[in-house]
């Protein structure tokens, strides 16, 4: 015996013993467990007795590049007829909704390899149907190819998403059971898409499916199951909405925000406020007038708001500094008490917004000192007046 008899042998051997193997299964819901005829299908056809036809490998491409918003999906079905006898009938496959541009082709696996269109008839609005005869033990099974196309407009407002969703179990024709060859998977799928989407993939419950193995390359992602053992499966393709210009903007927007919400604490670490902090500090302990400091606590106990309701001050510093230097001793005499307080409340807010000048830059040490302790002593005087005519 030769060495090309002896290849020859040993494969059809392994072909022979992997057929033995193989559970039976049904090739649609018409046949019986055993694999006999149990009557006539759709378009007329009629099954043939003994026939067991598998699904030994469904290749499933879906192409989100090619077409912008459409999915051009293209389908490789290899069955083969486990059986006794031969199948002559139709055969089956679902499709999503919206399909167009269906067609389905033969491919001769002899010599040639040619490929022969075959006439399609739907059996449903989700389920295309073509008749043909698939040979029991025949060392050349069948492959079919099915290409079809389905809108994929994008849906949501911040996020993009595509799905395609295939149905592997249809009541009542699809429902082929996926039986594989020796170390091949019997389901791929392979998704040809944007590098920036991101894939989900679920059953027909919503649970995520995790496949056996997944290959990854650039502008594509591989699935495959060595046996699926979900009815239906659907991949969901998502990205942000956001464009990078949109991005820009509001990355603009949030500096601006933040630059205003951090100006205060910038402008806090001024030399000028920092030289502040320590000065009232000093000039309160060199300040020993028992007026001052008892006016200075009662005032950090008041509401601010309630406070400054009554003050007829400017809001411009040399305005106020102007309306109190009006007030002269011989003036400050006839007032009454209501009138005094208002103006002692008038020249405290003089002296706070000096402070603050002063913590800006605005006024030198030596405007700030001068200025400060000329109103200063005015209020001091102002209180014990008031003191006086309160008692």
């Amino acid at each position: 015996m030769t060495i090309k008899n002896s290849v020859l042998f040993i494969s059809v051997s392994f072909i022979l013993a992997l057929m033995l193997f193989i559970s039976p299964a049904c090739a649609y819901e018409g046949y019986a467990a055993d694999g006999t005829e149990s009557g006539s299908m759709m378009g007329g056809t009629v099954t043939s007795y003994g026939a067991n036809v598998i699904m030994v490998q469904h290749l499933i491409e879906v192409d989100q590049v090619s077409n912008p918003g459409y999915l051009k999906v293209d389908e490789t079905i290899v069955f083969k007829n486990l059986g006794t006898g031969d199948y002559n009938g139709p055969l089956f496959s679902w499709l999503p909704d919206g399909a167009f541009n269906v067609g389905v082709a033969k491919l001769e696996m002899s010599a040639g390899g040619q490929i022969r269109s075959l006439n399609i008839f739907m059996a449903d609005n989700n389920v295309v149907g073509w008749n043909d005869t698939i040979l029991s033990g025949a060392v050349m099974t069948p492959m079919y190819r099915l290409q079809y196309m389905v809108p994929a407009e994008p849906t949501g407002k911040m996020t993009e998403s595509v799905s395609f969703t295939k149905k592997l179990k249809y009541p009542t024709n699809v429902n082929y059971n996926y039986v594989p060859a020796s170390g091949m998977p019997s389901l791929v799928i392979k998704l040809v898409k944007s590098d920036d989407l991101k894939t989900s993939v679920v059953n027909e419950d919503g649970s995520k499916i995790e496949a056996d193995s997944v290959e990854v390359a650039e502008g594509s992602k591989t699935y495959n199951w060595g046996q699926p053992l979900f009815a239906e499966v659907s991949f969901v393709m998502s990205r942000s909405s956001v464009d990078q210009s949109q991005v820009s903007l509001y990355l603009v927007i949030l500096l601006v925000i933040l630059l205003i919400i951090g100006y205060p604490m910038l402008r806090g670490k001024t030399p000028a406020k920092m030289g502040l902090t320590s000065k009232p500090d000093k000039a309160k302990k060199e300040d020993d007038d028992l007026y001052w400091e008892q006016e200075e606590e009662e005032l950090e106990d008041e509401d601010e708001e309630e406070e400054l309701e009554d003050i007829e001050a400017s809001e411009d510093v040399e305005e106020d500094v102007s309306a109190a230097s009006a007030l002269n001793a011989e003036d400050v005499k006839s007032f009454d008490v209501d009138e005094l307080k208002s103006a002692k409340k008038a020249l405290f807010k003089v002296l706070a917004e000096l402070d603050e000048d002063y913590a800006d830059g605005a006024l030198s040490e030596e405007e700030y000192n001068s200025i400060r302790d000329k109103y200063k002593q005015k209020a001091i005087g102002i209180m014990k007046q008031i003191d006086v005519l309160e008692e």
